[in-house]
C-alpha cells in the first residue's frame, strides 16, 4: 500500500441526543459522608469483577483528603427511574480532572451519556 493510498478518516464528533440530555440527571459527589456515595460504590460492584472493585473506604478515604492540591470526586449520571446509568471517578488537579475511570451500564452505551459526563457544561 503506498502512502497515497492510507488517508485516514477524520474521528466522528458525536454529540449526545437532546433528548438523551434531558433523560440524566447528573450529580457531583465530593463528600466522603455523601449518601449517594454508597449507591456509586454499589454500582461499581456490578460493572467490576469483586477483585478490581476498590473498598468503599478508599473513596471515603480519597474524597476526605483535605490537605493537598488534589481533591477526588466522582460524577454519576441517573436516567429518568433514577437508576445511575454511568459514573466518572478521578481526581481535580488545579482546573484538570485527570480521570480514573468511567463505568456505563450495558444498555446505557452508544448514548451519550458517558461523554456527558466527562465534560462540564
Amino acid at each position: 500500500m503506498s502512502e497515497a493510498s492510507f488517508i485516514p478518516k477524520p474521528p466522528v464528533d458525536r454529540e449526545p441526543e437532546k433528548e438523551n440530555e434531558k433523560k440524566f440527571s447528573f450529580e457531583k459527589i465530593d463528600n466522603p459522608e455523601a449518601p449517594a456515595l454508597k449507591e456509586f460504590h454499589n454500582f461499581l460492584g456490578t460493572i467490576f469483577n469483586p477483585s478490581e472493585l476498590e473498598p468503599i473506604e478508599s473513596y471515603q478515604e480519597e474524597l476526605g483528603r483535605k490537605d493537598s492540591d488534589v481533591h477526588f470526586l466522582s460524577f454519576i449520571a441517573k436516567d429518568a427511574k433514577g437508576k445511575i446509568a454511568s459514573c466518572a471517578y478521578g481526581s481535580l488537579i488545579k482546573d484538570i480532572f485527570a480521570g480514573r475511570f468511567i463505568a456505563t451500564e450495558a444498555s446505557q452505551r452508544s448514548t451519550g451519556v458517558s461523554q456527558k459526563i466527562n465534560r462540564d457544561d
